[in-house]
């Protein structure tokens, strides 16, 4: 995983992720990979709200279109 951060204003970023999966070492070709934009929004303490929009490559079926929008919240105390 590699993914790098830019702070536009306090409490918002934007992100971007590289993921790499390699299913089985054995077998040739057969790694997934994602990359991920996405927000990361603080608008008060202890909450924090991510929308992301991930593109997926499969490499064992090029056809398959596996994009994903994935919102998440975060809550901590």
């Amino acid at each position: 995983m590699i993914e790098g951060a830019y702070g536009i204003l306090t409490g918002l970023d934007i992100v971007i992720r590289y993921n790499r999966l390699d299913v089985s070492a054995e077998i040739q070709n057969d790694e997934i990979s994602q990359l991920i934009l996405g927000v990361e929004f603080q608008p008060y303490s202890f909450i924090e709200k991510r929308p992301q929009y991930r593109f997926v490559t499969d490499y064992t079926n090029r056809d398959l279109k596996n994009d994903s929008f994935v919102l998440q919240f975060h809550f901590w105390y």
